[in-house]
């Protein structure tokens, strides 16, 4: 709900903690523009304290990066950094911020300098500069700089006091330029793929342990995890460890409450391996579980339709085949590629009959 801040609360008589408490409550509620105002009206209060204006830049910068402004973020992080009497841990915050905005608009050198100072900001606490670390590993990644980007991470896994959310997040990131996968066709989820140098020479048995100590390691998060297991199976099918990996892939559709969008990407490859091994009736079922499974995502369930129907097409099906390949094509959210090569297949089997 957005609203004038003279509405409500008369600045003459309030101080800037009242407004932000306000401002913290309205963001739990959802309520990003009345957050936003109150952020706002704190920046703007006469004689507000130096602390105060800064939670409240770094808060509303943190709004509009989430809103995809991140230009914005980049002028509010750089009012704090700049700001007479700015508690240094927040300045450091600011820093890492601003980092990641930089990032996202592809400044990526400048996002290097912005991770680095945050490590170096006086005041800094333990977990702010783990988390610059991970941020500068992929802005390094991003550059091409392999070596700096795996460098990075693992100070981060050798530091003492890292957050586990932390840790994971950097054995993860570590996994996965060691071991890179093309994890599927024309997926959202690019992190990494895309930008990794790919004549360097795979360390499998290095990714796998890292992923590893992901899945093992107590209160990590259940998404990454999940990831890590999704792609230690992966690396395990590189090594022909098939059952290895389908041990992951079954480990991961089996979870009770995990995340769906990584579910259906490890039917997704189950079903390879059982089509590796003749189980064409156990590939089809995998297939069939993605179209059905609450919560994946379109472009899964489009492609989860091309493969069943490219499956049934080889095993004579040609009648399953064109409706699955038809379905592929029709489905909201499926990716352009996708689309594509199952017009191909179908035309052919249209020929065929």
């Amino acid at each position: 709900m957005s609203r004038k801040f003279n509405d409500e609360i008369d600045p003459a008589e309030v101080k800037g903690r009242a407004l932000l408490d306000r401002a913290f409550s309205e963001m739990r509620n959802g309520d990003d523009t009345g957050a936003i105002a109150d952020y706002t009206a704190v920046i703007e209060l006469p004689k507000a304290a130096p602390e105060d204006v800064a939670l409240a830049l770094i808060n509303r910068g943190g709004l509009k990066a989430q809103g995809g402004d991140y230009q914005a973020t980049i002028n509010d992080t750089t009012e704090v950094i700049n700001l007479a009497g700015a508690p240094p841990h927040l300045i450091a915050f600011a820093f890492k911020n601003r980092g990641s905005s930089q990032a996202a608009l592809g400044d990526l050198k400048e996002a290097v300098v912005d991770f680095t100072a945050t490590m170096q900001a006086p005041g800094v606490t333990i977990e702010t500069v783990a988390e610059a670390y991970i941020e500068r590993a992929k802005a390094k990644n991003a550059l091409h700089d392999l070596k700096g980007a795996i460098a990075d991470y693992s100070e981060v896994v050798t530091m003492s006091g890292v957050p586990t959310h932390a840790l994971a997040r950097a054995l993860y990131g570590r996994g996965q330029l060691k071991d890179p996968q093309d994890v599927a066709m024309d997926s959202p989820d690019k992190s990494y793929q895309a930008i990794i140098d790919r004549t360097l020479a795979d360390n499998r048995d290095a990714a796998i342990a890292d992923y590893t100590a992901v899945i093992e390691l107590e209160g990590a998060p259940l998404e990454e995890s999940t990831r890590a297991r999704l792609f230690r199976g992966l690396a395990r099918r590189k090594k022909d460890e098939a059952h290895g990996a389908e041990e992951d892939f079954s480990a991961i559709i089996d979870l009770p409450d995990g995340p769906a969008h990584l579910a259906a990407m490890a039917l997704k490859f189950r079903a390879g391996l059982k089509i590796n091994r003749s189980d064409t009736a156990g590939a089809l079922s995998d297939y069939s579980a993605i179209i059905q499974l609450p919560g994946a995502l379109p472009h899964s369930i489009a492609e989860a339709y091309y493969l069943r129907g490219l499956l049934k097409g080889r095993k004579n099906d040609r009648a399953g085949a064109i409706t699955d390949l038809q379905s592929a094509i029709a489905r909201p959210g499926a990716p352009g590629r996708l689309v594509a090569a199952a017009e191909r297949a179908l035309e052919k089997l249209k020929a065929e009959c």
